[in-house]
């Protein structure tokens, strides 16, 4: 295990789960300055700042933290910011309140990090409540040739079940289906990763990608998304066939 001294440019940044929060930038004293382009979750015109608190270790080329991609998106999307000040390392059972800790921390705070007064933050928030930003495409954890074989069938229920293959060099985490959308007769899922808790790996480190799409009775096109790459569109047989993307 490396630590803080040994994070270098170009190295991703991931939350405890593995998600991915941005691009190492450079070291800023005793904070990780993100790249401004990848700092990805709100705010992508100014960049953020990750304290050294927070980094749990360096995995290979990877910066690995101690809380959840999720608690850190929360913390930029809605304050656009993490604090500034470093944090002691904390045992498990103080995460939760650590977390409730940064979240008020940083709303007190609004986004003076972000070089805008409390005022512009107001009028910031109350502009966005009218006319909310499209939601950023989740992270693609995979290259174009690390997914292939996806299908789609009809479960006893009418369900859509979507299935494909996807490559995961790293045995310590299993692809799977993450996030599902289901508008009318469509519905779209993301191919993702998260930590193998199975003790198991994959043969020849691919992994069998099966998931049921709730409430997909209706639908009868299926798009498989990696970020916002389109990776297959599989028609639903309905009719006793189907299609493979």
């Amino acid at each position: 295990m490396s630590g803080f001294e040994d994070i270098r440019e170009h190295m991703e940044v991931i939350g405890a789960d593995g998600a991915h929060i941005g691009t190492v930038d450079h070291i800023d004293g005793d904070r990780i300055k993100l790249v401004r382009a990848d700092s990805g979750l709100g705010h992508d015109e100014h960049h953020h700042y990750i304290p050294r608190g927070l980094v749990a270790e360096i995995e290979g080329d990877k910066v690995r933290l101690s809380a959840r991609g999720d608690v850190v998106a929360d913390l930029i999307r809605f304050t656009g910011l993490i604090p500034r000040s470093p944090l002691a390392p904390m045992a498990p059972g103080e995460r939760n309140m650590r977390t409730s800790m940064l979240l008020i921390a940083a709303t007190g705070a609004g986004l003076a990090a972000c070089g805008q007064s409390t005022d512009d933050s107001a009028n910031e928030a109350a502009t966005n409540v009218a006319a909310p930003k499209p939601e950023k495409a989740p992270y693609c954890f995979f290259k174009d040739a690390e997914t292939k074989g996806w299908k789609a069938s009809v479960a006893k229920d009418g369900n859509v079940v979507v299935s494909g293959k996807a490559y995961r060099s790293d045995s310590r985490y299993i692809a799977e289906i993450g996030k599902i959308d289901v508008a009318g007769t469509t519905a779209t899922v993301r191919p993702t990763i998260n930590p193998n808790t199975t003790g198991f790996g994959a043969t020849d480190n691919w992994w069998d990608v099966t998931k049921t799409i709730p409430g997909s009775a209706a639908v009868e096109t299926v798009t498989v998304k990696c970020g916002d790459k389109t990776v297959a569109t599989l028609a639903v047989p309905r009719k006793g066939t189907h299609k493979a993307g």
